[in-house]
């Protein structure tokens, strides 16, 4: 599939509000961890426990987003050198 140019410029601003919404997801998700970690030194439940551990990979599963995400835009790219 070959993209011409009108269609790059279109997704070209894609990619730095793709890094926006995923930087915003996870500046949210690691102040969660931040007070369930607090909430876990008082407390010391396991319910809270699996809370930080479910943030956790979701901070994972986002990090991977940013990589894989401009990386499959530039994959589609007519310029692209893969």
């Amino acid at each position: 599939m070959d993209l011409d140019i009108s269609t790059l410029m279109l997704l070209f601003p894609s990619v730095s509000l793709f890094f926006i919404f995923c930087s915003n997801c996870f500046l949210y998700l690691a102040a969660l961890v931040r007070k369930f970690h607090g909430d876990w030194l008082q407390d010391q439940r396991q319910r809270v426990q699996e809370q930080i551990s479910n943030l956790r990979t979701r901070l994972i599963l986002i990090r991977w987003m940013q990589l894989l995400g401009p990386v499959s835009l530039m994959r589609k790219a007519p310029f692209s050198l893969w």
